[in-house]
């Protein structure tokens, strides 16, 4: 039985050809490589902004500690070197506490308003 021809679904080709097998939908490997890089470049074009903060805010906590597993800074310090509040990587609890983390670093909130800034093992 003959298979039917189909476009490439690539929108930069959209060349009609005859498939080799039944699972295929580009024309070429090329074609589904480029395809593929496409939209790779799209997905990390829409994370650039989230990226982007939370490296800054990386290099602030990086910067704070140098080679110290932890150290205690004011919110004032951190809202100084601009840090954005808004973005974490992820939250873990700690003693019915919140920690805040941006990749292995944390923060936690202390009883006198200040925050602690520590390195974890991720």
């Amino acid at each position: 039985m003959e298979k039917a021809d189909r476009t490439c679904i690539n929108p930069d080709c959209q060349y009609v050809f005859k498939p080799r097998r039944q699972s295929q939908k580009y024309c070429c490997r090329s074609c589904q490589r480029e395809y593929n890089n496409k939209k790779a470049r799209e997905r990390r074009e829409q994370l650039k902004p989230t990226t982007n903060a939370l490296m800054k805010n990386r290099s602030i906590l990086e910067r704070i500690l140098g080679s110290r597993n932890e150290a205690i800074v004011s919110m004032d310090y951190l809202q100084g070197a601009e840090f954005n509040f808004s973005y974490y990587s992820q939250t873990k609890r700690s003693d019915d506490q919140m920690i805040f983390c941006i990749y292995e670093y944390g923060l936690q909130k202390l009883s006198d308003g200040k925050l602690k800034v520590i390195r974890h093992d991720g």
